[in-house]
């Protein structure tokens, strides 16, 4: 068995497409994104710990948009034509503000109905940046934010946000191939800290089969 706990014959590698690990056979050269059979999963979370690649300099955060009819593109998904003023966003915002720091719904769930931008079908996920790849007073806040944290509501001209800072990436929609019927959500939980990415453990299930929802499209800002 590997340092990185899998059987014999394989190993960890990493999809640069994809900017994650998957798992090579290099006797049979097959290729795999769930660990194979007679993996230990211990020694694999330690492993993705210390061997994870570290973006440097570099956050995950997702937001939600309202934008209005001074936004420099005031039009969505949602309107056509938006015609709402500063003032009413922030209101609206504030609203969404409340409504996610109470606990009742979180930031991802309610960008989904209620962002601006089309980042909404992807829970407002912005996916990973540096500094430079955002407009100056939403870089500020987002790098600023603690992993977790939600901020208040940020003036930008694309509209107002509300940014939180994610501790870790989701890979979503994987179907088990022992059960074809039953559709699974599975983490690869990271830690945020000093602006890098720190493996904190990996959560996998035997004989996933699929991953999907993992292009990233063009924020609509």
């Amino acid at each position: 068995m590997s340092d990185a706990g899998l059987p014999s014959g394989w190993e960890v590698r990493h999809s640069n497409s994809k900017n994650l690990p998957y798992f090579f056979n290099a006797s049979s050269k097959e290729s795999r994104w769930e660990p194979p059979e007679g993996t230990d999963v211990d020694k694999l979370k330690a492993y993705m710990a210390q061997n994870t690649r570290k973006p440097e300099g570099k956050i995950h955060a997702a937001h939600l948009l309202v934008k209005h009819r001074d936004s420099r593109r005031p039009g969505s998904w949602k309107e056509p034509t938006i015609t709402r003023t500063k003032e009413e966003a922030i209101e609206i915002l504030k609203g969404h503000e409340r409504r996610i720091k109470s606990g009742e719904i979180s930031l991802g769930g309610l960008a989904q109905t209620e962002s601006d931008c089309s980042s909404a079908r992807k829970n407002g996920d912005l996916g990973i940046f540096g500094k430079g790849e955002m407009q100056k007073e939403f870089e500020e806040v987002a790098f600023a934010l603690e992993p977790g944290q939600v901020s208040g509501v940020v003036d930008t001209a694309s509209g107002v946000h509300l940014i939180q800072r994610w501790v870790r990436m989701i890979m979503e929609d994987i179907c088990l191939t022992r059960s074809m019927s039953i559709v699974v959500k599975s983490l690869l939980m990271f830690r945020l800290g000093s602006n890098e990415f720190l493996a904190a453990g990996l959560y996998v299930f035997p004989g996933l089969l699929a991953m999907k929802n993992l292009v990233t499209d063009e924020v609509n800002l």
